[in-house]
């Protein structure tokens, strides 16, 4: 089975990224073109660790580990714009970035990270660089799309409170992934 961990969205955070999505991709497309697979709304995350193809065995063991509270506190998450990976060349990922929560998200994705290896898990050899994806570019977006990025205005901030993480299945599919929850590990406490 194809694993990831992630921090959910709620569904008011979701539907306003995925306006955003829809605004990004009328700039970037604009004549009907599918040069970017965008996210659908439902399917918004925020990976901390993605581990790809695992066994049932070792599926059971990452559940495990996550069965108890993380020992990081529940934080605020504020978006902040929207940019691309890589940082230069052809552009790969549309995400969105984040004005506040960076640092709690870096220590929920370090805690994940000891844990995973407790059990076996090698750690990622890439650093962690917090985000939500919006869109995977999948052919020639055309020679502007790092230009048309940039020149948006700003979007609106949204928050939300980042409270668990959820371990997910990933089946993939020609209609598009089904992330199906597998289990859950809340955080320490909401904020006050």
């Amino acid at each position: 089975m194809r694993l990831f961990i992630a921090a959910e969205l709620d569904d008011p955070v979701r539907r306003e990224v995925g306006r955003l999505a829809e605004r990004l991709a009328r700039e970037v497309e604009p004549r009907g073109g599918r040069a970017v697979s965008w996210v659908t709304p439902r399917n918004m995350h925020l990976t901390l660790r993605f581990l790809g193809e695992v066994d049932a065995a070792s599926a059971s063991a990452v559940a495990g580990c996550l069965s108890r509270p993380l020992a990081v506190p529940a934080f605020r998450l504020a978006t902040a714009g929207v940019g691309a990976f890589p940082p230069s060349g052809p552009p790969r990922v549309i995400w969105l970035g984040f004005s506040s929560g960076v640092d709690e998200l870096a220590a929920l994705h370090g805690e994940i990270e000891a844990r995973l290896a407790e059990i076996g898990c090698p750690r990622e050899d890439r650093p962690f660089r917090a985000h939500l994806t919006l869109g995977r570019v999948k052919g020639a977006a055309g020679p502007h799309l790092r230009s048309i990025l940039s020149s948006l205005p700003k979007p609106a901030v949204v928050e939300c409170v980042v409270g668990h993480v959820t371990l997910f299945e990933s089946q993939l599919s020609p209609r598009g992934p089904t992330y199906t929850a597998l289990a859950r590990s809340d955080l320490v406490r909401d904020p006050s």
